[in-house]
């Protein structure tokens, strides 16, 4: 087998760990083990390999890191040119300062996005669970738990108080 790239993660579904390769998709290996994993899906990409030969269809080749430079070229409207340059000297920085600021920022900006995605699914999830735990025991039990926008603010629900009352 050549240098083919794999990555191996937990699968909740089967139970064991998945093996897959990228250049041969469709092509996985399960087992209780990475290890274990990774060497099934070697002998899995030497079997594929061999029918790839034997139907004298081109084999994959593997694919290695890129070496990136770090540089690359961007075309933009002459209008977004002109309002960056602007921007950048009012700013007392380079053109490619200010471009790499705003690249970072947005980027930034889709981390905390998808963290506050999930801290807000992670709320209604529990919400949900206290209001269907609360209707199944009964209306005259208080639940308390941690606020999932602080570690330090619990929420109480009790009979008649409204479940978005800190206390």
């Amino acid at each position: 087998m050549k240098n083919y790239s794999y990555s191996v993660a937990w699968s909740e579904a089967d139970e064991e760990y998945v093996a897959t390769s990228s250049e041969f998709p469709g092509l996985s290996a399960l087992a209780d083990t990475p290890e274990k994993a990774v060497r099934e899906l070697h002998s899995a990409i030497d079997v594929a390999i061999d029918a790839y030969r034997t139907d004298g269809e081109p084999i994959p080749q593997p694919q290695f890191l890129s070496d990136f430079s770090g540089q690359f070229r961007l075309r933009i409207p002459k209008s977004q040119h002109a309002a960056l340059s602007s921007r950048a000297e009012a700013e007392g920085v380079s053109l490619n300062t200010m471009v790499q600021s705003y690249i970072s920022a947005g980027l930034a900006g889709e981390y905390v996005s998808n963290e506050t995605a999930n801290r807000l699914d992670l709320a209604i999830a529990r919400t949900a669970a206290i209001i269907v735990n609360s209707v199944l025991v009964g209306s005259d039990t208080t639940f308390t738990q941690k606020s999932p926008f602080s570690p330090f603010t619990p929420f109480t629900y009790g009979p008649g108080d409204n479940p978005g009352r800190l206390t």
